[in-house]
């Protein structure tokens, strides 16, 4: 920003035109410090948060996906889809 003041200071006549082109090159150096002085960003947690049980009206808990709520993959024979004869 010195550098761009002292340029404007000792220009003779700057038309606008210069001085729209010094402060639009001291903006991209600006924004060029900005994005390389910033440390690196931290790690992101992106873990699943903890399911909640569901709970039917006589009050026993469901967990979601388990073989009590009917959502789980066939685990043995008699879970298995029939097959066409």
């Amino acid at each position: 920003m010195v550098l761009a003041g002292i340029a404007l200071a000792f220009w003779s006549q700057p038309t606008g035109a210069v001085v729209l082109g010094i402060a639009v090159v001291v903006l991209v150096v600006l924004v060029v410090i900005e994005l390389v002085g910033r440390p690196p960003a931290g790690r992101v947690d992106v873990s699943l948060p903890e399911q909640k049980p569901w709970v039917l009206p006589d009050g026993t808990e469901v967990l979601p996906g388990t073989e009590q709520d009917g959502s789980a993959p066939p685990t043995g024979p008699d879970d298995a889809v029939p097959q066409p004869r």
